[in-house]
């Protein structure tokens, strides 16, 4: 289903001495409409002022008009106003069962949980096609993890699904976004398997880095020290594994990490973006407790074990439909997850994968 919006700004029409009775007091200029005073003699311009109750104006000069725009996703749709009378952008979230609302049998995600599309089992049914893949600056789309044909079958079985879309990076690197509020936080360690050479961009305008291995396993450390406390995204390029010897920390460690095993570096780390070259291995991103958002490209095609453990503020995750196994503890205690979008593709979760999901309400 979709729903048509009006807004202001969609057709400029040149109109010219057409009259208007203004209907109450107020100031009328908009724009570079001009309303000409026909009450006055000689036709005064009326400017910037306010007019009295009744006043017939000619307009002149470049009208925008209402448009109207028939919107089949949410989102941010242009209103092309060529800056007229402060139109610019208008957010559309569509009101109705098949476009958006959250209380559906079948429903498509993004990456941060927000329900695309909504469709009860009947009108999911009777679809031709997926919906529109999600836009985001910075990702590139690559379809939902599940196909149509695929999704009916199971929803026919079950009655419900939850569907998720699936990103890559633009940038081809995985990206780390990390924020410092304390000084004592300025000097991380990252902790990577490197197969092959990997380039580090640390984000803050200084030279970039390198780490070089010969396999997944072998776990390599590199430290940075930031100039200033703030928000930068770290950016790796190459074929990496992702990894933590311990649950205890994840591959962004702090130096007090590093000496007393906790988790000091743990609440600088807010989202992720992997890349298709990336390897998630056991306890790879355990303990970032204000990790809100993390993607997972078509790709990857294993989640190690703990690999989210305690990941307390992780909202949502759709798992990609090159993924096949799902490890052990893989979600513990990632009490905020409400969603999560499981392809056909898996075929072994390990025990206590979703353990202390207290929030979670829809697995499929």
């Amino acid at each position: 289903m979709s729903t048509t919006v009006n807004y202001k700004g969609n057709t400029i029409a040149t109109v010219n001495n057409q009259t208007k009775t203004l209907s109450t007091a107020g100031t009328w200029l908009e724009g570079n409409i001009q309303l000409v005073d026909v009450t006055e003699e000689g036709a005064a311009v009326l400017t910037d002022e306010t007019n009295t109750t009744g006043t017939t104006a000619v307009i002149t000069g470049v009208v925008p008009e209402y448009g109207t725009k028939t919107i089949t996703a949410n989102g941010t749709y242009s209103a092309e106003d060529d800056d007229l009378d402060g139109y610019s952008e208008v957010t559309v979230n569509v009101p109705s069962s098949g476009g958006g609302s959250t209380d559906g049998d079948v429903k498509f995600i993004d990456y941060d949980g927000t329900v695309v599309q909504s469709y009860s089992a009947s009108e999911f049914a009777s679809l031709t096609a997926l919906p529109d893949n999600p836009t985001h600056t910075g990702l590139i789309a690559q379809g939902w993890n599940w196909s149509l044909s695929d999704a009916k079958t199971y929803v026919a079985k079950y009655g419900k699904l939850v569907i998720g879309q699936m990103y890559k990076t633009a940038s081809g690197k995985a990206e780390i976004d990390v924020t410092f509020d304390d000084p004592k936080f300025l000097s991380p360690y990252l902790a990577i398997c490197p197969n092959g050479t990997c380039t580090i961009d640390w984000g803050d305008g200084s030279a970039t880095e390198t780490m070089s291995g010969t396999s997944y396993t072998t776990l390599k450390y590199l430290q940075h020290v930031y100039p200033r406390i703030g928000s930068y995204t770290i950016s790796i390029d190459g074929n990496m594994g992702f990894y933590s010897t311990s649950s205890s920390y994840a591959s962004l460690l702090s130096r007090e990490s590093l000496i007393s095993n906790d988790c000091l570096y743990s609440k600088c780390v807010t989202a992720i973006r992997l890349s298709e070259n990336s390897v998630l291995r056991n306890n790879s991103f355990c303990y970032l407790i204000s990790l809100t958002s993390v993607t997972i490209p078509d790709g990857v095609t294993s989640i190690g074990a703990n690999a989210f453990y305690n990941c307390y503020a992780l909202t949502s995750i759709a798992i990609p439909d090159s993924v096949t196994s799902i490890g052990t503890g893989t979600f513990s205690n990632c009490y905020a997850l409400t969603s999560i979008a499981i392809p056909d593709s898996v075929t072994s979760i390990g025990n206590s994968a979703f353990y202390n999901c207290y929030a979670l309400t829809s697995i499929a």
